[in-house]
């Protein structure tokens, strides 16, 4: 590989691992991709940096993950579950219930209840607030945590 290959492959590794949710791989000519071209892809396995939530109840919000953005943590949400607020739709502040964020993107119903994983994630600007699957959610402003439901 020249110099110039290398610090390509250099350069794509460090940007994969900054972005995050992403692994590198150089390609060895086989697939008849030229050699020393580098691929990104998307995790297709939890990452070793998860965690099972303890003491989950339908007012549970993940605000002590804060800042440990990219981990994956799961919820087991009881059956029969109610109560708790949702600010945001799809991306919610880290506040907010998980268990009624997960109804609300459709992963789980109130009745049932269910496992869900989210992904912490940094605050933004704003949360655009929605009703889905039952469970209206809030608009809010400035919020200094968020994460999503995979």
């Amino acid at each position: 590989m020249t110099m110039r290959g290398t610090m390509a492959v250099a350069v794509a590794a460090t940007m994969a691992w900054a972005l995050g949710g992403c692994s590198t791989e150089v390609d060895t000519g086989v697939t008849g991709v030229p050699t020393g071209y580098v691929g990104v892809r998307p995790y297709t396995t939890l990452p070793a940096s998860s965690e099972t939530a303890a003491g989950v109840d339908w007012g549970t919000a993940p605000t002590s993950y804060r800042g440990r953005n990219g981990l994956r943590v799961k919820y087991d949400c009881p059956a029969n579950g109610g109560g708790g607020s949702v600010w945001g739709s799809d991306i919610y502040t880290d506040d907010s219930s998980v268990c009624n964020a997960a109804v609300h993107f459709g992963r789980i119903s109130v009745a049932a209840g269910g496992s869900v994983v989210i992904e912490i994630r940094a605050g933004r600007t704003s949360y655009s607030g929605s009703l889905r699957n039952g469970i209206s959610s809030m608009n809010y402003g400035e919020w200094s945590g968020s994460f999503i439901v995979l």
